[in-house]
């Protein structure tokens, strides 16, 4: 299966919206299973399929949806995530919620 070697998103957001929804797979993970367009997720290339392997430092390879969602939502000026490109994985899982 195609994956991409993980990378570095540094997004300076402030108040906007990051503009993604999330959605946990059935083996574990969090994936991004929506990209707003226009956002500021899109403006730096996150995109559906993407596995959010850390947020801000915070491992998220065996978080739940729940623990992401509190997890990003937090506010803050720079947001840092670990990104891989995963849509094999994803689709493995649930992504019947947003």
């Amino acid at each position: 299966p195609y994956t991409e070697e993980p990378r570095c998103v540094t997004i300076p957001k402030g108040a906007e919206p990051l503009g993604i929804s999330i959605v946990g797979g059935e083996n574990g993970g969090i994936f991004v299973s929506k990209v707003t367009g226009g956002s500021i997720a899109q403006q730096h290339h996150l995109e559906f399929g993407d596995q959010l392997l850390e947020f801000n430092g915070i491992n998220l390879r065996n978080a739940t949806e729940q623990q992401a969602r509190l997890i990003i939502g937090q506010q803050c000026d720079t947001i840092t995530i670990l990104a891989q490109y995963n849509p094999h994985m994803y689709q493995l899982g649930n992504h019947s919620r947003s």
